[in-house]
């Protein structure tokens, strides 16, 4: 398990945002609740008004439905970049 952990953070750091601190919390948020979107586990997990979360998705041409599982790490360092 901890190989993969390494391979998770050496791939992160390649794809990180702007704001490392964020893009990793958001994350953390994504993945926090199963069979959730992208957009209610980031609003409720990281409490930030639903309609920013929206924003950030479409700003970052990711669908409103999209679960976590279905993103790559570009597509986390887009959002955290919008948001």
């Amino acid at each position: 398990m901890l190989p993969v952990v390494f391979f998770f953070f050496f791939l992160a750091l390649f794809h990180c945002s702007k704001d490392e601190k964020l893009f990793f919390a958001l994350i953390k948020a994504a993945f926090s609740q199963r069979r959730k979107t992208v957009l209610n586990s980031i609003s409720s997990g990281m409490g930030v008004a639903k309609a920013d979360v929206e924003r950030a998705l479409a700003d970052s041409g990711i669908s409103l439905t999209a679960r976590a599982e279905q993103l790559e790490l570009s597509d986390f360092a887009k959002i955290a970049d919008n948001l």
